[in-house]
């Protein structure tokens, strides 16, 4: 995607770029594109402190997607959990879910498990065409500096931080922590930054 005075800057650019707001509602559609975006724009407005206001809403940053309902276990795929506290687990489907008679769905030929974490919208698939973009968010350091630095502001009147909603995945697993990752503190990313 090219947008003059912001894709065509290099990061480290005096000019910095005149744009002075950047909004993309519905930025789901963009992808991942729309944090490259965001955070080229970020870049270019640290460099010289400018003001600066943003909103980007329904952003969809994860390569986790929510399973359909009517979508049929597959064991080559790998699906996860949320377990209501900001983090997918591994979910280990029971084959012995379909013998149990009184755990089996006789209308949709699935277990009763699989069913209901459909239906409860706690269910994920890995979307593995998107290993690339899997990994690109590392830490949550532009997040903070638009809750902490004045130069950063939402597009709505008085609004002191960007409007950003929808779904981020931040890749901070054991091994980035054991090679010098920062740890993500879910509670201040629900309180502070969110």
């Amino acid at each position: 995607m090219y947008i003059e005075g912001l894709t065509d800057r290099l990061d480290s650019d005096e000019a910095n770029t005149n744009i002075g707001t950047l909004s993309f509602l519905n930025a789901k559609n963009l992808g991942y594109d729309a944090y490259r975006l965001l955070n080229k724009f970020y870049l270019l407005k640290s460099i010289g402190n400018q003001d600066c206001k943003i909103a980007m809403t329904e952003v969809d940053w994860t390569p986790y997607e929510l399973v359909d309902e009517g979508t049929k276990y597959n064991p080559a795929r790998e699906y996860y959990l949320d377990n209501g506290s900001y983090q997918l687990e591994r979910y280990n489907y029971n084959p012995d879910d379909d013998c149990d008679v009184d755990a089996y769905d006789n209308k949709t030929n699935q277990g009763r498990e699989w069913l209901a974490n459909i239906q409860n919208g706690v269910l994920y698939v890995k979307n593995d065409a998107d290993v690339e973009n899997a990994t690109l968010i590392k830490n949550i350091k532009m997040l903070e500096m638009f809750a902490n630095k004045s130069n950063f502001a939402g597009t709505a009147e008085g609004a002191t931080v960007p409007n950003i909603t929808g779904t981020i995945y931040i890749d901070n697993d054991e091994v980035l922590m054991t090679e010098g990752g920062i740890e993500v503190d879910e509670y201040y990313v629900r309180n502070t930054v969110q």
